[in-house]
């Protein structure tokens, strides 16, 4: 089932990849496995989707990101898409969520942003594909380009409610950070360490002693294949020992 999802998945992101144009911002906080750090926000009205693939240890995930430009300042959008947990298939948790920028990195200053995001549990929680209860995201962010070189860094915070089950998944506290640099004409490569740490989760009001911590080194490269279609891959090396010993992701933005 996970190689015919992969081969699925990767068809399916090429031919959008060949058929329409793409932009380069997005909401960062819905995807955290991306390589590099958005802080832009595009054109008033502009739009664009992200079609990924995503695999780790015991999943794989096809989810689409659209985001929509309101102001000069923020950017809204959604995320959502199919996921599989060991054999079982169906929709994943839909996202939705807002980026504002409070600097926009000119002059001296770094790019500033603050992100906010909403999960609904669409996806089934028996069977793993999704929490089972509402979620809420909040991210903080800058970064600072310094001749071709770029540094970022960001820090997050997940909680979400009690599902059916009365089982609260455990907070989650996360942060990345990384550099990128440019390399020949059409690449860029990115450079990151990624870190989750989950608090204990709770069944029936009683704490299960069960925190956990996933660090992962995580290189990606954005790659311009033609003009205005950027593919993005990214590999996540797992660090501790409950991290997915590998993660892979291809995107591409159109």
């Amino acid at each position: 089932m996970k190689n015919y999802f992969f081969k699925v998945s990767l068809v399916l992101i090429l031919f959008l990849s060949l058929s329409a144009g793409c932009l380069q911002a997005r909401i960062n906080i819905l995807d955290t496995w991306h390589p590099g750090q958005d802080s832009a926000i595009k054109e008033v009205n502009s739009y664009q989707l992200i079609a990924s693939f995503r695999t780790g240890e015991y999943f794989s995930e096809l989810p689409f990101h659209f985001s929509y430009v309101i102001s000069q300042k923020a950017e809204a959008g959604g995320y959502w898409g199919v996921k599989t947990v060991k054999g079982k298939i169906g929709l994943n948790d839909l996202k939705l969520g807002v980026k504002y920028q409070f600097l926009d990195g000119s002059g001296d200053k770094p790019a500033v942003i603050s992100e906010i995001a909403i999960s609904l549990p669409t996806g089934d929680h028996k069977r793993a594909l999704g929490t089972g209860g509402v979620g809420l995201q909040l991210h903080w962010a800058l970064e600072k380009e310094i001749s071709s070189l770029i540094g970022y860094f960001g820090l997050g915070f997940e909680t979400t409610s009690e599902n059916p089950d009365k089982l609260k998944l455990g907070n989650v506290f996360y942060y990345h950070i990384g550099t990128s640099f440019p390399y020949q004409k059409n690449y860029r490569v990115h450079t990151e360490i990624k870190g989750y740490n989950h608090a204990d989760n709770e069944l029936n009001g009683t704490n299960l002693s069960d925190s956990y911590q996933e660090v992962y080194f995580a290189p990606g490269i954005n790659y311009k294949w033609v003009k205005n279609r950027i593919v993005s891959v990214a590999l996540l090396f797992g660090l501790t020992k409950q991290a997915n010993d590998l993660g892979f992701l291809i995107s591409c933005n159109y």
